[in-house]
């Protein structure tokens, strides 16, 4: 399982109902022929956490964080179309 609590203060004041956004996202990409994690327990005010917070199952496997702009030869970036 998966923890996530919404501990910055300007995430919480400039969109307070983040967590509720995140279990509503979750709860749609539940019906998705993808892997996604699965809402287990939202608690949207921190009532119970503290901070709007969720739990989630885990997935299999480690993030992957890709970028469309790509180091061209002289170290410099250039947008490549990815695809």
């Amino acid at each position: 399982m998966v923890l996530r609590r919404y501990v910055r203060d300007s995430v919480i004041v400039k969109t307070p109902e983040v967590a509720v956004q995140e279990a509503q996202a979750l709860e749609l990409a539940d019906h998705l022929a993808v892997p996604t994690p699965r809402l287990l327990a939202l608690d949207a005010t921190g009532e119970h956490t503290d901070r709007p917070a969720l739990v989630m199952t885990l997935l299999d496997g480690r993030p992957v964080w890709e970028t469309r702009c790509r180091p061209t030869r002289s170290g410099s970036s250039a947008r490549l179309p990815i695809g």
